[in-house]
Parts: C-alpha cells; sequence; structure tokens
C-alpha cells in the first residue's frame, strides 16, 4: 500500500490508515449498540481519513507526472526539474 505515497508521505498514509480502520470498527461496535449519533460522528472522522489519504495519494501520482515529463524533456535536450511542492494546508 505504502508505494502508492511519496517516501516523506507514507508515514503519515500509514497511520491515516490504520486509523481509518480502527474508526471502522468503533462504527461497528455504535451501530450494534444503537448509539446512532456516536456511529454518524465516528463516520465523518473516516471520512477526513480517507478524504487525506487520497490527497496523499494524488500528490504521489501528480509527482511520478511531473518527474517522467521531466525526464522527457530532458532527453530532448530541454532543462527541467520537478520541484517539491508543500503546502500550507495541513493535511
Amino acid at each position: 500500500m505504502l508505494e502508492k505515497f511519496r517516501a516523506d508521505d507514507a508515514q503519515k498514509a500509514q497511520w491515516l490508515y490504520d486509523s481509518a480502520e480502527d474508526t471502522l470498527a468503533e462504527i461497528q461496535t455504535f451501530l450494534k449498540a444503537g448509539h446512532y449519533a456516536a456511529a454518524e460522528i465516528a463516520t465523518e472522522e473516516l471520512h477526513d481519513n480517507i478524504n487525506q489519504i487520497r490527497m496523499l495519494s494524488k500528490a504521489k501520482k501528480d509527482h511520478d507526472r511531473l518527474a517522467k515529463l521531466a525526464k522527457s524533456l530532458k532527453g530532448k535536450n530541454v532543462k527541467a526539474e520537478v520541484i517539491s511542492f508543500v503546502s500550507t494546508q495541513s493535511i
């Protein structure tokens, strides 16, 4: 699974994945106990974790696409490099 993320993001992605699995178990427990409001809150947390995982995965795809483009341009004697982008948005 971690190959879908940049090396810098792998640890965060693993933490989010583990948290999502734990939250899924909590949701099942809440539903079985009839605590529907708690299940709803946990579902929102799960949704947030999945969105963050998706964003980290997309960052890897974008980086790989740009690295491939830079390599292609270098093959055509065009100077190009991929510069890392760090978002100010908290992930």
